[in-house]
């Protein structure tokens, strides 16, 4: 029968990684009965894929597999993702995140979900806000992280509080997606 899918989303900072897994990993998931995709997805190349470039990638993956639920004998309605660090933070937009589905479209792959049914993360971000990062840790001075600098495409210090930067922060940010209504999520994290 259709099975269930668990696409995972590699970690790397949004600027390296790879979508190899260890063979264990897909094969404890094919001994469950869940099929398993891993993906790659536009790097940030010093800026010059910024966001929302790796989500929509992941977005456009997950759209294409359900384009194929029926050949590949995938439950359509059944996906989940997982990751770790972006991976992570890109599995938690996508279980938050507004369908991305356009049922109009003419492209049969746009008209597919984006919904997941669940979301597990390693080492996960919730919010990729520096002005969320501040006021949680209370580090109102505390520097961005170059994998964020790259992400936004921020060519100088100036650009932080500029319009167009604090809307990506925003939007980039799975938390500022979330409801009541989302789907469930396991995060889980290394280290102190």
């Amino acid at each position: 029968k259709p099975t269930p899918l668990l696409l995972h989303i590699h970690g790397g900072g949004f600027r390296g990684g790879d979508k190899n897994v260890s063979g264990a990993a897909v094969q404890q998931c094919l001994d469950a009965g869940v099929s398993f995709a891993s993906l790659n997805y536009r790097l940030t190349q010093g800026g010059k894929n910024p966001y929302p470039i790796q989500m929509m990638d992941c977005a456009r993956a997950l759209q294409t597999i359900r384009s194929r639920a029926a050949e590949w004998n995938l439950d359509a309605k059944r996906g989940a993702s997982c990751g770790g660090s972006p991976g992570a933070g890109i599995s938690l937009w996508l279980a938050f995140h507004d369908d991305l589905a356009k049922p109009d479209s003419d492209d049969p792959i746009a008209r597919q979900s984006t919904r997941l049914v669940a979301a597990g993360t390693t080492n996960g971000q919730s919010t990729y806000d520096m002005r969320t990062f501040r006021e949680w840790f209370g580090v109102p001075d505390l520097e961005p992280h170059p994998a964020l600098t790259d992400l936004y495409a921020v060519k100088s210090p100036e650009d932080w509080n500029s319009e167009r930067v604090q809307a990506l922060m925003k939007d980039a940010s799975p938390i500022t997606h979330l409801t009541a209504d989302d789907v469930p999520v396991c995060m889980a994290y290394a280290g102190k």
